[in-house]
């Protein structure tokens, strides 16, 4: 299983994932339904 480190790394990281989630679905609500990207889509930083 899991050492308490990696434990709380991969905790970390899924929140992470959930507040850029969070923030993109904000910005999706602002900019719908315009044609403009959502200032928190940034080119080649999906890959992580």
């Amino acid at each position: 299983m899991f050492g308490d480190k990696e434990k709380a790394k991969s905790q970390e990281s899924e929140r992470e994932k959930r507040e850029q989630d969070h923030e993109l679905d904000e910005e999706l609500e602002d900019t719908f339904p315009a044609s403009d990207p959502p200032s928190t889509t940034r080119p080649g930083e999906h890959d992580k």
